[in-house]
């Protein structure tokens, strides 16, 4: 099924298509789209919709159903539209591919498009849905989907949102200088408070190779605990169990899997007295950004500040790897946070971006 329409002598048609038979143009758009990430793979999106070994479909539990479309211009295929149906309080709602997932950005697929093409693929979604509303979230303002969404939408809803990524300079001395007197002033004094802790110290960095399950395991058990201490559960004797039951649903969460794997992720421990202190995972994008998506720490060792601390040592790290040419990160991106999380990201260096949420 399809629906065509001429437009200055160019033509545009689109194509419904199932989802084995998008692989080669998808990843075809993604390798010639310099802003793409890690969150537009094709593999990413079949990995997290699909229940490995791929054979339950998780949308339908939840009662999304797919749309796949594939926009062409004369004849060349030109962008796709992963889109996902879900009926909210009777009316339909178009998400992108990814909103149903943690992911940090959301866009269209695409290399090279004009906001004719957009617009003409957004045209047809709303010709064929007839009533349904659009849910477009986490569109980065560092594509160009963003400055053609805001066009479309123009006085429609809106809503931004503050992230924050910190440029990684070619030297530590070069950020350093940059904190505030009272940032620098906090980070030595933890630094301080834990040599005089006599504990030893130490900051383990693992890219290229899978997480084992069980330092994965150990990782969620500190994600747990520390979910538990933020929302203020008191639980007295049924802390443990809990943290247990929230650990194995942690170890079976689509991105938590993901996370483990090898390819582009990256990971750093920070051990103080043989335990795990703090934990940072996060992707390296092919626009050399470290999208930090998890950091927490182990409130045992709350006292010396180890969310500070590992911030500092890895852009310490990062820069050092940058001179070896082992590595090429140029921004700590902490990405989008609450009210909660602002504070400390703006603090080590933070600079503001925005993510956008376009809806009807």
């Amino acid at each position: 099924m399809y629906w065509k329409m001429y437009w200055r002598k160019s033509m545009r048609e689109v194509v419904a298509k199932k989802w084995d038979e998008l692989p080669a143009i998808w990843n075809d758009f993604y390798d010639r789209n310099p802003t793409a990430s890690t969150f537009q793979t094709y593999e990413f999106h079949t990995f997290t919709g699909k229940g490995k070994p791929y054979q339950k479909d998780l949308f339908r539990l939840i009662g999304v159903r797919e749309w796949n479309l594939v926009l062409y211009r004369n004849g060349e295929a030109v962008a796709i539209a992963p889109l996902l149906l879900k009926k909210k309080r009777g009316r339909l709602i178009v998400y992108l591919r990814g909103h149903f997932t943690v992911a940090d950005q959301i866009d269209f697929i695409y290399a090279n498009w004009s906001y004719d093409d957009f617009k003409f693929l957004m045209d047809y979604i709303r010709e064929k849905l007839g009533n349904a509303s659009f849910f477009l979230d986490r569109i980065s303002e560092r594509t160009v989907t963003c400055q053609y969404l805001k066009q479309y939408f123009a006085g429609k809803h809106i809503e931004e949102y503050d992230c924050f990524s910190i440029p990684v300079p070619e030297n530590y001395d070069e950020w350093w200088n940059s904190l505030s007197r009272s940032t620098r002033r906090s980070i030595v004094k933890h630094r301080n408070r834990l040599e005089r802790s006599n504990l030893d110290c130490s900051f383990r960095y693992i890219y290229g190779e899978e997480l084992s399950r069980s330092l994965c395991r150990q990782f969620m058990w500190v994600y747990a605990d520390r979910f538990l201490v933020k929302n203020r559960f008191n639980l007295g004797p049924l802390r443990r169990p809990v943290i247990w039951a929230l650990r194995a649903y942690l170890m079976r969460d689509q991105m938590t899997r993901w996370m483990c794997r090898k390819d582009g992720n990256f990971h750093v421990v920070m051990y103080i007295g043989g335990e795990i202190a703090c934990f940072l995972s996060g992707l390296i994008f092919k626009d050399k950004r470290l999208m930090i998506e998890r950091m927490k720490i182990n409130t045992k060792f709350a006292w010396c500040s180890p969310g500070y601390l590992m911030v500092s040592e890895l852009m310490r790290y990062a820069i050092e790897q940058n001179r070896a040419g082992t590595m090429d990160i140029r921004e700590l991106d902490l990405s989008q946070g609450g009210e909660n999380g602002m504070e400390y990201k703006r603090a080590l260096g933070g600079q503001v971006y925005h993510n956008y949420v376009f809806y009807d």
